[in-house]
């Protein structure tokens, strides 16, 4: 599956180890995770970032309080709505013991609607 992990850095609630340990949490169970600062390398990052959204199965919101005012989150929050890309919140505080199970859990059954994990 392609997992495309939408946050923010900048209200200092996610951190880089978070978003390294979801890379490899979500790699060793054989998916795709796309997390744009540990992955966007192009000479037209807008573009890569569209690019991965648009392939995504899932978006996995790192659902911080800046992501409120986030334009870019903001953006990837709403073409994955209009692309009816299921979106599943995860609460930060949950990254250290995050289990890919836990959004095969929420997401049995429930294709194309909003759940959070927490």
């Amino acid at each position: 599956m392609n997992i495309f992990v939408s946050y923010t850095l900048s209200d200092g609630q996610l951190s880089m180890d978070d978003l390294r340990h979801l890379a490899v949490v979500l790699s060793n169970q054989r998916q795709s995770p796309y997390i744009d600062i540990l992955h966007n390398t192009d000479s037209e990052p807008q573009r890569r970032v569209q690019a991965e959204l648009e392939r995504a199965s899932l978006l996995l919101l790192c659902d911080t309080p800046g992501v409120r005012s986030s334009r870019w989150v903001q953006h990837e929050l709403a073409t994955a709505e209009a692309r009816q890309i299921l979106i599943v919140k995860l609460n930060p505080r949950d990254i250290p013991t995050f289990r890919l199970g836990c959004i095969t859990q929420l997401t049995a059954g429930f294709a194309r609607n909003q759940r959070d994990i927490g």
